[in-house]
């Protein structure tokens, strides 16, 4: 018998590159505008752990950029309700590939959500993935608007993850 080499597979990386994906330390690692931290003291408006982002001024964002390289495509996860029954203004999650210096090479994903789609009584998974870094990526910048409007209540987000 001849011995076959194996081949190693890319194992896909468990480790989340967003800083403080699920806000526990606040708004530590976030660019943020119109953004309060929520408690699990204050009722069920918390995926996990004690605290979440709610996004609920006129020009409510929220930004991170993480690090990535050519050739990388990641997945995307976060949890996302409006903050009650009210319902939600829009939503716009941008996902961009970046060189060192901060400079656009490229949109990697973008997520859109109308406004009243989300409900103020559960959780949705937004999942998806992104498509592959081009040449001279250093980073992925991860920016979600959710301008909100007087009528608006508001977006919760919770445990964003890029992996």
């Amino acid at each position: 018998m001849q011995n076959t080499p194996k081949t190693k597979r890319a194992r896909r990386s468990t480790r989340n590159r967003v800083q403080n994906g699920g806000f526990e330390k606040e708004l530590t690692g976030w660019h943020a505008e119109g953004v309060t931290v929520v408690s699990a003291e204050e009722g069920d408006l918390v995926h996990s752990g004690t605290r979440a982002a709610m996004l609920s001024g006129m020009n409510a964002f929220l930004a991170q950029t993480v690090p990535a390289t050519r050739g990388s495509r990641l997945q995307f996860i976060a949890h996302v309700r409006g903050a009650v029954h009210l319902g939600n203004g829009p939503v716009l999650i941008r996902l961009r590939w970046v060189n060192a210096s901060g400079s656009f090479l490229g949109m990697a994903l973008e997520i859109f959500i109308a406004p009243r789609q989300l409900p103020g009584s559960s959780w949705n998974v937004l999942l998806d993935v992104t498509n592959v870094a081009p040449s001279g990526t250093d980073g992925l910048n991860l920016r979600i608007d959710a301008p909100q409007s007087e009528d608006d209540a508001g977006v919760v987000i919770d445990d964003i993850i890029l992996r």
